[in-house]
């Protein structure tokens, strides 16, 4: 997408998987010292979506979107305990998305038209929300920059949703969030055990080791949407969140 913006040509994008919400994106991703930088690029000429390509593909490999999408939960808390009340109809249509998501959570286990359906057009819905809202801000929040921030960590490479699904395991305990949210967000991730556990792409003790500098990272890098830079993680929200990065979803 990007070579083809910066040489004025136009993009058809026939996606093999849908492990992220690129193929609908607007904007493309790179990796600049240790951050990811977004450069706009307006979103493709045309995406085709072709059952028989997607379902030619691992079906757990669709997975990985999911983990794009669920990463909504933890980016909207952040943004609500940052900025109280505002966007609210934006909030509420984000985080129904993750509703429809995790709804009947085992319809995701086997391959299926349907669902692959849902979750492009989930993926699509996500893009359209950043857009209307005019930021990142219901999408990209503490999961998304504790995930860049582990990359150079990673014991192998890992895919991008799989690692914010585990990503999302301490996000809830560094935002503390709500059970039943929490309940939500487990019972579709439980019924996936071939998205790799966390303690596969980081040990439990090199997260320990990480944790406590993981604010600096984002001072540094000036991420605007992660309540790790208004508080230090306390030594029981690290112990909590280590214990479940080791047991997983």
């Amino acid at each position: 997408m990007f070579a083809a913006h910066s040489a004025g040509l136009p993009v058809l994008v026939i996606p093999t998987v849908l492990s992220t919400d690129a193929p609908f994106s607007t904007v493309t991703a790179t990796r600049d010292h240790g951050t990811v930088v977004y450069h706009e690029t307006g979103a493709a000429d045309a995406v085709l979506l072709d059952d028989r390509v997607l379902l030619a593909s691992d079906w757990h490999l669709h997975h990985n979107g999911l983990g794009d999408l669920l990463a909504i939960e933890s980016a909207g808390h952040d943004w609500q305990r940052r900025h109280p009340g505002k966007q609210a109809g934006i909030a509420a249509a984000a985080r129904a998305l993750v509703d429809t998501a995790t709804d009947e959570p085992e319809a995701w286990i086997h391959p299926s038209s349907p669902r692959l359906e849902l979750l492009a057009e989930l993926l699509a819905t996500k893009v359209h929300l950043g857009l209307l809202a005019g930021h990142p801000g219901f999408e990209e929040g503490t999961e998304h920059y504790l995930a860049y921030f582990l990359e150079p960590y990673l014991v192998s490479p890992a895919w991008h949703g799989e690692l914010l699904f585990a990503c999302l395991l301490v996000s809830a305990h560094l935002q503390e969030w709500p059970v039943e949210r929490y309940d939500c967000v487990s019972a579709l991730a439980a019924r996936l055990p071939q998205i790799r556990s966390p303690r596969s792409l980081v040990s439990a003790d090199k997260m320990r080791e990480l944790l406590p500098r993981f604010p600096d990272y984002c001072r540094r890098h000036s991420t605007d949407n992660t309540i790790a830079c208004d508080q230090e993680p306390t030594q029981a929200r690290i112990r909590a969140a280590v214990a479940d990065w080791e047991r997983g979803w």
